[in-house]
């Protein structure tokens, strides 16, 4: 069975496109299959957040207990910007 695929053509600012070759480079993907993933991950995933090995520590021991668990959640607010610590 093929998959179905769409091909387009796209304009882009010279400095993102850098960006993604950049990155399509490091990760050992084409920049067509960089520019996929990434949207994937976007998209469909989410993007991941990055945090401090501190803050990390500090919430994979909040999550150790149901307790944590629930003052962690009373704690986070969605706003317009995203999730947000109170």
């Amino acid at each position: 069975m093929e998959e179905e695929v769409v091909q387009f053509t796209m304009r882009m600012e010279k400095n993102l496109y850098e960006q993604l070759k950049e990155s399509a480079k490091a990760n050992r993907r084409s920049i067509a299959k960089e520019l996929e993933y990434l949207t994937d991950l976007h998209l469909n995933r989410g993007t991941p957040i990055e945090v401090s090995d501190e803050v990390a520590a500090k919430l994979i021991e909040l999550l150790r207990t149901s307790e944590g668990f629930n003052k962690l959640t009373k704690s986070i607010e969605l706003d317009s910007n995203g999730f947000r610590v109170k």
